[in-house]
C-alpha cells in the first residue's frame, strides 16, 4: 500500500511544480520553488525503499541522501532499482512501469532544475553587485519598472542625453532577446521590485523612478509604496527623489493627493494627454485663425481626441477669438456620452461652441466631413490604427484640395501616430519634392508616438514641467508680497495635482497670449530678446487678463469642475469641506468660474482682493517665467517677435 501512496503523492507534487512553471507571477522565486517541489516529491518517491528501516531518522537521512545523489548525476542512485522492481507487485505490471516511469522523470528533471537555479543565483549575486556598485556612484539614477517598448524606448532616450548616468531595470532579471542593441544601453536587470530596490541616497544625486509599465494598478500601487518609504527621508535627500507614474485613471490624483509627499517630485502621466499637450504646444491653434475664427475639426473620439478637445478648449480661449470645434466619427456615442458625464460643462448646449456628429459607415462620414472640413482651420485625425488614420487622412486631403480653388490654402491634418515607422513614413510624405519628382505635399503632420512621448525630454527635462513651476513660483511671489520661500513653494507644488496641471496648463498658454501681441519665445541663446513691456499696453494687457481668465475657468470646467454660488461658499467652508479658502476639491465647485467682470464683486463677497488684480500681474511678469527668475529649471527662454502670430495663415 505504502507504494501506491507514494506514488500518487509524488505525481501530485510533479503535477504541481508543472502548475508552479506555468504561473509567471511566481518571478525570479519560480525556478527555485520548482527545485524545492521536485526535490520533495523524489523524497517521496524513494521512502518505500528504505521503508524497512526501524529508525525513523535514519530512513529520513537515506532519502535525502538519495535524492542528492540523484541531483549530482551520481550513477549508483540506479543500483536501487532493482530493489524497486523487486518490490513493486513481483516486479512486473502496469503499476510497475508507471513507478520506474515517474523515477525516470525525476531523475531528468531534478538536475536540470538545479543548474537552472545555480545560475539564478549566479545571475541575483551579480545584479547585487552591480546595484552595489551603483550605490557608490554619484550620477543620476533612472530605474525604470521592469521591460516594455516605453521602457526601451526612454531608455534609449535617456542614454543618447547622459551618457555618464545609471539605468536599471527593476523586476527584470534578464537582458530580453527580441531587442537589439540592448548591450549599448550599459543597463542594470535587477529581479526586485522597484519599490524593493535597496538604493542608496546621496545628496545632489537624483533618482528618477519611472512607474509605467503597462499594468496601471501596479504602477499606482508601487509610486505609493517609494512615496510612503522615501517619504521618510531627509527633505534634501527628497528633493532629489523623482517619481513618474503611468496612469489615466481618474482616481489616480486623489490616491497621490492623499499620501504625504514631502518634498519627492511626482508626476502622473497620461500618454493621450501628453499627446496632446506635445501636439497643441508644438502647433498652436491660433496659426490658422482666420477673420477671428478658429475652427477645430476632430475626425474620430478617442482617448487622444478627448484630450485634444479638452486641451483645445482652454488653448482657444483668446480676447477676439471665437472657437468652434466639431467632432465627426463613426459610432462615437458610447464614447460621447461617457465624456459628457466626466464633463458636463462640455455639453453642446453650454458656453461652449462644441458639435458632436455620429454615423453608422464610411460613406456617412464622408458627408459628414465635406459639409464640416471647409472652414476648419485645424483637424486632427484619431479613428482608431495607424491604417485606419493614415487612410482617412488621405481621403480627407483630397476632399479638401478638391474644394479648394487653389489648392493652398487647406490645413494641415494632424495625424495621430504610434507606429514609429509609420510616423516615418508620414513625415516623407511631407516633403514636397524628391529627386525622381514623384513626391508631391500631402500635409500631413504625425505626432503622439511613444518615441515622442516616452523620451528623455519629455519626462526628464521638459519644457512645460520647467515653465509650470516658474509659473507657481511667480503666483507664489505675488502672494506672498515678495518674500518668497523658493524651497517651500516647490514643496507646495507638489501638493495638488489638479493645481499642478493648472500651471502647466497656464504655462503652455503663453505662446498664445504672446499670440495675440504678435510674439513668441525660442529657447535659443542668440536670439534678440525684446521687451515684454513695449507691447503691453493698459488696453492689451486688459484683453491678455481677459483671455487668462476665461482659459482658467475653461481650463477648470474641463477638470470636471463646475461654478459656485456665494451661498454655496458659505455652506460647504461652515462644513469643512474647505477651511480658510473660497474652493472646495472633493465638490469640485469654485465661485471664480464666472464672467469676467463678475469677480470684483464676487471677490468682494468672499472679502477678497479683486482677483483681476492677479491676472495683471502674472501676465506682467512673463518675463520672469520665461528668463527662469530663481534658477529652478535652469532653461532660459527669449522674448521673440513671431514670424506666424494670431491671424496668419499656416
Amino acid at each position: 500500500m505504502i507504494w501506491y501512496i507514494c506514488f500518487f503523492v509524488s505525481l501530485a507534487l510533479l503535477g504541481l511544480a508543472v502548475y508552479i512553471g506555468v504561473q509567471r507571477h511566481y518571478g525570479e522565486l519560480r525556478v527555485g520553488a520548482i527545485l524545492l517541489v521536485l526535490f520533495l516529491s523524489a523524497c517521496i518517491a524513494y521512502l518505500p525503499v528504505f521503508a524497512e528501516l526501524h529508525d525513523a531518522a535514519a530512513l529520513v537521512f537515506a532519502t535525502l541522501i538519495n535524492t542528492l545523489r540523484i541531483i549530482s548525476l551520481d550513477a549508483f542512485h540506479l543500483d536501487y532499482y532493482a530493489n524497486i522492481t523487486q518490490n513493486i507487485a513481483g516486479g512486473s505490471g502496469f503499476f510497475c512501469e508507471c513507478y520506474l516511469l515517474l523515477l525516470g522523470c525525476l531523475h531528468t528533471i531534478l538536475p536540470i532544475m538545479s543548474a537552472l537555479a545555480a545560475y539564478t543565483i549566479l545571475l541575483r549575486c551579480f545584479a547585487s553587485f552591480q546595484t552595489f556598485r551603483i550605490n557608490l556612484r554619484k550620477r543620476p539614477l533612472y530605474v525604470l519598472s521592469g521591460w516594455s517598448e516605453q521602457t526601451f524606448l526612454l531608455a534609449k532616450s535617456i542614454r543618447a542625453a547622459e551618457k555618464h548616468s545609471d539605468i536599471i531595470f527593476a523586476n527584470c532579471s534578464e537582458k530580453p532577446k527580441n531587442y537589439p542593441n540592448t548591450q549599448a544601453l550599459r543597463c542594470v536587470f535587477n529581479g526586485d521590485k522597484i519599490s524593493e530596490l535597496r538604493l542608496r541616497y546621496r545628496k545632489n544625486k537624483d533618482i528618477y523612478y519611472f512607474c509605467i509599465s503597462p499594468d496601471e494598478d501596479k504602477n499606482l500601487n508601487d509610486a505609493l509604496h517609494l512615496i510612503k518609504s522615501r517619504g521618510s527621508k531627509e527633505k534634501s535627500l527628497q528633493a532629489h527623489t523623482h517619481i513618474m507614474v503611468r496612469s489615466s485613471m481618474p482616481d489616480c490624483d486623489t490616491m497621490i493627493d492623499a499620501t504625504l509627499k514631502g518634498s519627492i517630485d511626482i508626476r502622473i502621466i497620461d500618454d493621450s494627454e501628453e499627446a496632446a499637450y506635445q501636439l497643441l504646444q508644438n502647433y498652436p491653434l491660433f496659426r490658422g485663425a482666420k477673420d477671428g475664427e478658429i475652427n477645430l475639426l476632430l475626425v474620430g473620439f478617442g482617448e487622444v481626441n478627448q484630450n485634444v478637445l479638452r486641451t483645445a478648449v482652454w488653448c482657444g480661449q483668446l480676447s477676439g477669438y471665437k472657437l468652434h470645434i466639431r467632432v465627426c466619427g463613426r459610432g462615437i456615442e458610447d464614447a460621447y456620452k461617457h465624456f459628457l458625464v466626466r464633463y458636463p460643462a462640455l455639453a453642446p448646449d453650454g458656453r461652449y461652441d462644441i458639435r458632436f456628429f455620429s454615423c453608422a459607415d464610411a460613406e456617412q462620414l464622408q458627408q459628414i466631413l465635406a459639409e464640416n472640413s471647409s472652414g476648419a482651420t485645424y483637424v486632427v485625425l484619431d479613428c482608431g490604427g495607424d491604417r485606419e488614420n493614415l487612410e482617412q487622412a488621405l481621403q480627407l486631403r483630397q476632399q479638401m484640395y478638391l474644394k479648394s480653388e487653389d489648392f493652398m490654402h487647406a490645413p494641415p491634418i494632424y495625424v495621430y501616430t504610434q507606429a514609429s515607422d509609420k510616423m516615418e513614413m508620414i513625415r516623407d510624405l511631407r516633403t514636397s519634392d524628391s529627386k525622381d519628382g514623384r513626391r508631391v505635399h500631402y500635409g500631413l503632420i504625425p505626432f503622439g508616438n511613444n518615441e515622442s512621448v516616452y523620451s528623455y525630454k519629455a519626462l526628464v527635462k521638459s519644457p512645460l514641467e520647467a515653465l509650470a513651476r516658474n509659473v507657481h513660483l511667480v503666483y507664489s511671489d505675488i502672494f506672498s508680497d515678495g518674500n518668497l520661500d523658493v524651497p517651500a513653494a516647490l514643496e507646495q507644488y507638489n501638493l495638488s495635482e489638479v493645481k499642478k496641471r493648472s500651471n502647466r496648463a497656464n504655462a503652455m498658454h503663453i505662446r498664445y497670449k504672446l499670440g495675440l501681441l504678435g510674439l513668441d519665445y525660442t529657447e535659443a541663446p542668440d536670439a534678440e530678446d525684446v521687451e515684454l513691456s513695449e507691447y503691453l499696453t493698459k488696453e492689451k494687457l486688459a484683453k491678455l487678463s481677459f483671455s487668462e481668465h476665461d482659459r482658467w475657468m475653461a481650463f477648470l470646467e474641463t477638470e470636471g469642475w463646475r461654478e459656485a454660488t456665494i451661498p454655496q461658499v458659505t455652506a460647504y467652508q461652515a462644513a469643512g469641506l474647505a477651511p480658510g479658502r473660497h474652493e472646495s476639491a472633493i465638490l469640485k465647485m469654485h465661485p471664480f468660474i464666472c464672467d469676467y467682470y463678475e469677480l470684483p464683486a464676487r471677490s468682494e463677497a468672499l472679502h477678497q482682493k479683486d482677483s483681476t488684480i492677479y491676472d495683471e500681474l502674472l501676465i506682467s511678469r512673463i518675463p520672469e517665467i520665461l528668463h527662469d527668475r530663481w534658477g529652478v529649471s535652469g532653461r532660459v527662454y527669449h522674448i521673440i517677435k513671431s514670424e506666424q502670430s494670431l491671424g496668419g495663415n499656416t
